[in-house]
Order: structure tokens, then sequence, then C-alpha cells
């Protein structure tokens, strides 16, 4: 990799930004790797089962929904009336500290964690009676059925489906039974394909990356843990936030996609830029925040709170750009990683048009995400260079698509004498 120049600040944004070629070289790779997990060789990144197929969208009733994500519990009455149609009666929300599902606490036990979970559904239950439930989970599930789904992490070896039933029995709610367990990937997938019908593919790009499609030969949802893909080289600022992480060399996907390190990577750049030994820490939402600000005034002036520094205002412009390409960067190489589930689908079909389920604050929140990540689609299966093609495929949110992805779950592997209502 070429040096890069102190005296040229102005085109450092260029450095994120990847070429086509660049990016159908990482598609290939990534679809290989794919295809290797598929098959049982080992892989750069794990595929695992859901054990559900795509919903018919007929299915009907009155389902609970959970799920736990980031420092957030959010537990839902969701009503399925078929034909892409639901509404949320109800949404009770409850903050929770990460130590309460960190394994690495050993004064937080899973019953402890679980009874608060089942707390939240209590208060969400109220007066509806008892009723099947779906758990949107935000890690990869590897279940040998939907219904005793196991969490990888961070409650290794427990089974998170009989660990909330046996809370949801502690704390009165022995009918409310859990049908389902499912990762955010296929819950947004799941919800998706239940409200447009057309979709088969789906991404979750947050705190990390995955990806979760209909696999044709399983006959089944299964999903990626894509976060874990690291045959790719990035720039020196990807590099040092890299060798500053737990675990080095590794992840490194996830590093350059995911939210949990953009901000952090953008916080490497601006030292560089300043030539100083540290800007304060800051999130990448309150990054993207900072880069949606309406005048370029406004900006300094957010810029400067949150650097804890003067910004000069012929830098205002620069640093924006810079800012902006490491989001352009994270949203080509989803469009990239989704073009090679389509072609390993695919092969050299044509691809039947249909919606990209899209979830996760880092392609849904920052602004013009979802047309940098169809660009980035193009770029790699687009047979003419000019991109004059249009591709069928296209993203498109998947909206509370945890909560009624779980509730479409537990609708598919309850059936309809399980809902309530």
């Amino acid at each position: 990799m070429a040096t890069i120049r102190k005296d040229d600040r102005s085109a450092w944004a260029e450095w994120f930004y990847w070429t086509d070629d660049r990016l159908k070289t990482f598609s290939a790779a990534f679809q290989h790797e794919l295809e290797r997990a598929l098959n049982g060789v080992e892989a750069a990144f794990s595929v695992q089962p859901s054990y559900l197929p795509l919903p018919a969208g007929t299915e009907q009733g009155l389902y609970l929904a959970l799920t736990f994500v980031g420092t957030k519990v959010s537990v839902g009455r969701v009503r399925l009336f078929g034909k892409g149609y639901y509404i949320l009666e109800k949404t009770v929300q409850r903050p929770v500290r990460k130590a309460c599902y960190d394994d690495a606490d050993a004064g937080t036990t899973a019953a402890s964690f679980f009874d608060f979970l089942a707390a939240a559904v209590a208060e969400c239950v109220g007066t509806t009676p008892p009723c099947a439930l779906g758990l949107t989970v935000p890690f990869a599930v590897a279940p040998p059925s939907p219904r005793e789904a196991q969490l990888l992490r961070p409650l290794t070896g427990k089974a998170a489906g009989e660990l909330l039933q046996q809370a949801l029995e502690r704390r009165g709610l022995a009918r409310c039974r859990v049908k389902a367990v499912v990762n955010d990937a296929a819950a947004s997938l799941l919800a998706a394909a239940y409200r447009y019908g057309d979709v088969a593919v789906g991404v979750v790009c947050d705190a990390g990356f995955t990806v979760c499609w209909y696999e044709p030969r399983r006959q089944m949802l299964v999903h990626a843990a894509a976060a874990s893909f690291s045959e790719l080289t990035g720039t020196v600022w990807d590099r040092r936030v890299d060798e500053a992480s737990p675990q080095p060399g590794r992840q490194v996907l996830g590093k350059m996609i995911g939210g949990a390190y953009l901000a952090e990577i953008y916080r490497h750049v601006l030292c560089d830029y300043f030539d100083c030994a540290d800007i304060p820490f800051f999130t990448t939402a309150e990054m993207n925040g900072l880069l949606q600000t309406s005048c370029l005034r406004e900006t300094r002036h957010c810029m400067g709170r949150l650097w804890n520094r003067l910004v000069p205002p012929a830098d205002v412009e620069h640093l924006c750009k810079i800012g902006a390409s490491i989001f352009v960067r994270s949203a080509q190489l989803a469009g990239a990683s989704v073009s090679a589930v389509l072609r390993h689908v695919y092969g050299n079909a044509v691809i039947p048009r249909q919606k990209i389920a899209v979830a996760g604050g880092v392609l849904t929140e920052v602004r013009g995400s979802l047309a940098v990540m169809a660009d980035g689609m193009q770029a790699c299966l687009a047979a003419e260079p000019s991109r004059t093609q249009a591709l069928p495929a296209y993203p498109a949110i998947s909206r509370n698509g945890e909560l009624v992805g779980a509730a479409v779950a537990a609708a598919m592997v309850g059936g309809e004498d399980q809902h309530c209502g």
C-alpha cells in the first residue's frame, strides 16, 4: 500500500473508496468462502441453519415477540393479518446493560438475565391471553430445531428458548410458549418476505455484519457471520484500529463495515489530520449525526464540540468528505457481499426481481447508504462496465424486522392453534 501523504489531506477520502474491480475481487472471494462453509469445509466465516423456510405470507394471528439488541430489550404484541399486513398492538422497551448478558461478567447468571426478559414480557402481555412467542437474538444461533436454539455467545451452551421458557414459568406465564428462536438477520428477512413476498436475501449492518438468505439446496434460511471474513486489506487507519482491537487480524470485514468500529477509524484519521496524539471518543451514531447537519457552519460548531478543539473553516468540507467516505465503503462492501450471495444462489441464470431486506443503523440511518449499496451490487453483477443495465435486486429497509420476524417465525413453527386471541 502506498504511503498516505500528510500534505495532501484533501484527498484522504479517496483512500476509502473502492473501485469496481476491487469490489468484484472481494465479492468473488466472499462467494468462495461462503460455498466452502456450506460444503462443510473450514472457511473464513460460519454458516448456520435456521430450519425455517420463507414465510407463505398467509400467517395470521396474535403473537408475542421479544428481541434484545445492544442496550435495549423490546417486546411486542404483533397481530398478523396475512397478505403482508400486520400491526404492532403494543410495544415495551427497556434499557439493558451489556453486562446483563456478557459471559465475561461472572456476577451475571443466565437465569437473572432471562428473568429480566420475562418481566418485560409480562408488562407487554397485560390481559392478553398467553400465546406463542418468538425470540430474536443478535447473535448467531445454531439450533437443532427452531424450538431449541442455542446461543453461541454470550450464553455458550445454554438453550435460549428453554431458559426463557423457565423464566416465563417463574413469572407465572407458563402458557406463553417459546416457539422459535432466530437471529436478527433471519428475523429481518422473515419480516420483509412476509410483507413484500419477493425477498430471499437480507443483511444486518449494525455493530457487526450478518447476511441471511434462502438456501435452495437446504430449503431453509441460513445466515453467515460475515464479519469474520478477514481476507481483505484496508487503509493504514484500519490497520491501527485492528491492531488495537481485542482480536487483531480477525473480524476484519466487521471492523471495516460495522458500526462498532467506523467512528474509531475516523478518530484515527482525525489524529493524523490534526497531528495530535488523541481525539475524544465518539460513537458511530454521533459521527453520522455530525455529517447530517444542515450547513458547514453548524457542522464546524458540532465538530469543535465533539472533538474538543477548534476546527479551521477550510478543513470542514474535507473532514466531512473523509467521514462520508468511511460510510460509503461500508455500504459498498455490504452490496458486494449481497452480490456474492445472489451469484451463489442463481449462478449464471437471470436474477429474478426481488428486494434485499436491510436492517441495522449503518445502512438504514446513514443518508445515501442504500443507493451506495445498490451501486456496489451493480458493480459486481452488471455485465456492462458502463452500468447502464438495471439490476432486478435492490435494497429495501425491513422496518420492525426483529419483532415482526420473530412473530412470523412463531406463527410458522407454532401453527394457528398456538396463537392467542
